[in-house]
């Protein structure tokens, strides 16, 4: 792709560079904020070499483009100045934030921190993978200085998640990330930590006591910190004179938050987290496996709506609270074989070589974890095979589920997702199995209309 033509295509597609008022992007899209959704012709977007689809969901413009996505990311940006805060050139405020409902913004926050931090989990993850491979396989001694270095490496990344949330937080919600992350690193402080094991003995402030809580993996204290974080801060740069906002401004905030967190804000975030992981543990025991082969299915849609990074909490969450995931992504890995499984039949089965050239090709983009191009290229388009994939999804997620299959870190979608099972990678590998053949055997017996 010639990424410059690119760009200066799709912004004037999109309306001209005027008409955007904030750029992220998540693994597979290009997320815009866009003044006016109107002005944009979507149809001249989806016909540009590179882009998969485009989804209007969560007040945000969503040009699919999978792989392509962080090259085309530089580009626009390069060319435009474009950020979260919007182009340069561009000073007007965002109009359209207060006219979206509560549970919106609230998905639209979430997503847009969580987006941020998955590449990193996703790195930290293949560490552990790669330590458990050389443990499993390779017989590696576990008590030499080495395999402890990365194995701390490996842990850093959940351990500090409130730093990394607080600072991908404040930049979404443009406060001090500094400041934010200050305040997390404060709760995960060993000097904390330790007066938060003495527990009654020492958790108090001014002889106040405090709820003697560990916050290490934890994210919605931070999220809703940081939140706090940004109405306080231009509230006290406001009163301040100019000649102190540098010195006291910061000062204050931390003063002010620090207490905060320590008997409202911290508390209400660690016990939002522990029981959303406490809600997810009871429906998979009223439900058991099905709870896995349901969401599977639920998956697929979750991606056309632009909605799928809202799982990434609950993930996070469990890995944190139980060490394992063995909801989420086996539900995701299950449903990426199916896909590939429905678009494998369909690339059999088509009577266009050229055709199968490029069904063959999302194949392979599947199979290494990138699903977006053959749900937006084959499987929407034909619909029938979207059955397929939802009956593979849902086999191969009750099947990975009722086998036992856990997660330990962060992994990525595709066959490289097997990597953080360790143990249990074999009752993965047979539910990916079972999706991708239940899927492929329903899509061949509907068949589509190829036309």
């Amino acid at each position: 792709m010639n990424y410059e033509k690119f760009s200066g295509e799709l912004i004037e597609l999109i309306g001209g560079e005027g008409n955007v008022e904030a750029l992220t992007h998540c693994v597979t899209r290009l997320r815009f904020t866009l003044k006016d959704e109107s002005k944009a012709d979507t149809e001249a977007v989806k016909q540009l070499k590179g882009v998969l689809s485009v989804v209007q969901a969560n007040n945000q413009y969503q040009v699919v483009m999978g792989g392509e996505v962080i090259p085309a990311y530089n580009a626009v940006v390069k060319m435009y100045g474009f950020d979260e805060e919007g182009s340069e050139s561009s000073k007007e405020q965002k109009t359209g934030e207060k006219k979206r409902n509560l549970l919106s913004r609230l998905m639209d926050y979430i997503s847009g921190v969580m987006v941020q931090i998955i590449p990193l989990l996703i790195g930290a993850g293949l560490v552990s993978a790669a330590l458990s491979v050389a443990g499993m396989v390779f017989g590696a001694d576990t008590t030499t200085p080495t395999y402890l270095v990365f194995n701390t490496v490996a842990r850093n990344t959940l351990y500090f998640m409130p730093a990394f949330v607080g600072f991908a937080a404040a930049k979404r919600l443009k406060c001090n990330p500094f400041i934010a992350a200050f305040i997390a690193l404060f709760l995960l402080n060993p000097n904390f930590t330790a007066v938060v094991q003495n527990k009654e003995a020492a958790a108090n402030l001014f002889g106040l006591s405090f709820p003697a809580l560990s916050y290490s993996s934890t994210i919605f204290p931070m999220l809703i910190g940081t939140y706090v974080l940004s109405r306080l801060e231009p509230i006290i740069y406001g009163v301040l004179p100019k000649v102190l906002k540098s010195i006291f401004g910061p000062f204050l905030c931390i003063v002010i938050m620090v207490p905060l967190m320590l008997y409202i804000i911290g508390p209400a975030g660690y016990y939002i987290g522990y029981f959303i992981a406490q809600a997810v543990l009871a429906v998979q025991a009223y439900v058991g496996f099905l709870g896995c082969g349901i969401l599977a299915v639920a998956h697929s849609f979750l991606v056309l709506f632009g909605a799928h990074t809202v799982t990434a909490p609950v993930m996070t969450e469990l890995l944190g609270s139980l060490g394992y995931d063995n909801l989420i992504r086996p539900a995701m890995l299950a449903n990426c074989f199916a896909t590939l499984g429905a678009v494998l039949a369909v690339a059999v089965k088509s009577k266009d070589k050229e055709y199968k050239g490029v069904v063959f090709g999302t194949a392979a983009a599947s199979f290494a974890g990138t699903t977006e191009p053959g749900l937006y290229g084959v499987l929407l388009p034909l619909k029938r095979p979207l059955i397929g994939t939802s009956a593979g999804a849902f086999a191969g997620g009750c099947l990975a589920a009722l086998l036992g299959a856990k997660a330990f870190a962060m992994g990525k979608n595709g066959i490289f997702g097997l990597l953080v099972f360790a143990e249990t990678t074999p009752a993965m590998l047979i539910g990916m199995a079972a999706a991708m053949a239940v899927a492929f055997g329903v899509t061949w017996l509907l068949g589509f209309k190829e036309n």
